[in-house]
């Protein structure tokens, strides 16, 4: 049962659970007589229902429909691997937000779902914001947090250099770390034999051990 409980849980879309907690905590209100348990206990049952709504909508190629239209405004062209995880993305946040707007919010007032939108939208900003301030301050680590927007030359260089080689991680560092050198006018490799390649490779292989290495 217990392990059962775990599969679930790991299931659940963390965007989605953290939503339903705060939209339930700060807004709807939980029954004062359950425990702290019995409380995370049904803000999990609801975050994995809407999970459940998400999965099914982006269903099981969640870019098809985003791939073609990508070719058909590109003749002859196919999306590379940054390409293909960025439709990917999108499908997601598109169905996610989908299933938020029809399910979660009606649950609140009128009142609470406009502060609800406003607070989104100053998250949203103070985000942006922050990225900003990272980039004109020259911030040597923003990449390390995804702290950039990725431009389409970012892409192609690392379509170029990497391929689809790494993993998802690493194709995720990479892709930050060339938009930082970009913006910051440093070297980029143009190739997958520039030495440039090996220096960030070692850069990115170093902030992916320091992910994965427990305290």
């Amino acid at each position: 049962m217990a392990e059962n409980e775990q599969v679930e849980t790991e299931a659940i879309d963390p965007i989605v659970r953290a939503e339903v907690a705060r939209i339930w905590r700060e807004w709807i209100g939980m029954d004062p007589d359950l425990s702290v348990g019995e409380r995370e206990a049904q803000i999990d049952a609801e975050a994995l229902r809407l999970t459940s709504m998400v999965d099914r909508m982006v269903g099981d190629s969640p870019h098809g429909f985003l791939a073609e239209q990508w070719r058909q405004e590109r003749p002859g062209q196919e999306p590379d691997f940054p390409t293909t995880v960025a439709l990917i993305e999108t499908a997601r946040r598109s169905a996610r937000s989908k299933v938020l707007e029809t399910e979660l919010y009606p649950q609140l007032t009128a009142e609470a779902t406009s502060q609800t939108e406003q607070a989104l939208a100053e998250i949203s900003a103070a985000a942006a914001a922050e990225a900003r301030r990272l980039r004109e301050a020259r911030d040597p680590n923003r990449w390390r947090r995804s702290m950039v927007e990725v431009s389409e030359l970012a892409e192609r260089i690392v379509s170029r250099v990497w391929g689809t080689a790494g993993t998802f991680e690493f194709q995720m560092l990479a892709l930050s770390l060339v938009q930082q050198r970009l913006e910051d006018n440093e070297p980029t490799p143009t190739t997958s034999v520039d030495p440039v390649r090996e220096e960030l490779e070692v850069m990115i292989d170093e902030q992916l051990r320091s992910q994965t290495t427990p305290f």
